[in-house]
């Protein structure tokens, strides 16, 4: 539904995460999701406009949060613009 062509699933290790990549070629996430604070974007909220739920953001942040080492380091989720093809990228990060 948002990218055009192209998505790329990348997975990799950096220092002691593992991180879980998806990049589109879509237009990438609008402004304004990218500007609100984590815990407002994180929260279940229908909009009208869009017929989004944000529940599978808020889920898998959910589940990501879940995830912690010895230390107690928790993992986490991220929303970027750009990415390997220009569009959206979301990224899991767990430790």
């Amino acid at each position: 539904r948002y990218t055009n062509q192209k998505i790329l699933i990348a997975v990799e290790r950096q220092g002691d995460f593992l991180v879980i990549r998806v990049d589109d070629d879509g237009r990438g996430y609008p402004k304004h999701i990218l500007d609100q604070d984590e815990q407002i974007r994180k929260q279940p909220n229908l909009s009208l406009i869009t017929g989004s739920t944000g529940l599978g953001i808020y889920f898998s942040d959910t589940i990501a949060k879940m995830h912690k080492n010895n230390n107690g380091i928790q993992g986490k989720t991220r929303l970027e613009n750009g990415g390997r093809y220009g569009g959206a990228s979301f990224v899991l990060e767990l430790p």
